[in-house]
């Protein structure tokens, strides 16, 4: 695990949705999940801004739920799990979306967090994919 990862040990990490990632356009064979996310753009689209509002929901119950108990305040940035499929998405690419890489684990498994509580970044790019998809 790198350096990096042990920054934000205090934050309490959800999974809210497992799936595959790939970079439009990215080499190699297209896999049939993202075929059908593809042909299904609207609901794909859908479940991820379903993902992304449970994520923000859950980071702002927690940082009431700290409050109320008087511990310390969690820092303006929302933090979270993400699993991609490592061969045909470099984490990196993660920055475009406004996330920042926290660290990059076994199996496609990705820490990011982002200063922009919102994800509104993420919530663009997720609009995008729906409308190339969708004219």
């Amino acid at each position: 695990m790198s350096e990096r990862s042990n920054q934000f040990s205090h934050l309490p990490l959800r999974l809210t949705n497992q799936g595959t990632a790939k970079p439009p356009g990215g080499g190699g064979k297209v896999s049939e999940i993202t075929l059908a996310n593809r042909g299904n753009a609207g609901g794909h689209g859908s479940k991820l801004k379903s993902s992304i509002s449970s994520i923000i929901s859950n980071w702002e119950t927690e940082r009431k739920k700290r409050k109320e108990e008087g511990k310390s305040e969690l820092p303006d940035a929302v933090s979270f799990i993400l699993q991609v499929d490592p061969s045909s998405f470099d984490p990196d690419n993660l920055k475009s979306f406004g996330i920042e890489l926290v660290a990059d684990l076994e199996k496609g498994y990705i820490i990011g967090a982002s200063a922009d509580i919102g994800l509104s970044e993420l919530r663009k790019k997720i609009q995008q994919f729906i409308d190339s998809f969708n004219p």
